[in-house]
């Protein structure tokens, strides 16, 4: 009975780092593709909250209308968001 338990927890603990490993590669091939965007409020108020919404939005849009354009139009685009 020991040694089926022992078994049964190596196996378990084999497979937690394996599949570990296939996590933290896919991870990141995330990271490299991916941008990530961190506005802090002023405090916990209602109307702090809703601004740090309303600029994470515009952000947001501001972003995706300048990437749709640099896919349009690739020669315009020189990996400088103000361009």
């Amino acid at each position: 009975m020991k040694l089926l338990f022992r078994a049964v927890c190596c196996a378990v603990i084999i497979s937690c780092l394996l599949s570990l490993t296939g996590f933290g590669a896919a991870c990141q091939d995330i990271g490299d593709n991916v941008l990530r965007l961190h506005i802090l409020a002023n405090s916990d108020s209602e109307s702090d909250q809703e601004l740090k919404l309303k600029v994470r939005d515009g952000i947001t849009e501001y972003m995706s209308e300048s990437t749709i354009a640099a896919m349009v139009c690739p020669s315009k685009g020189n990996g400088n968001a103000h361009s």
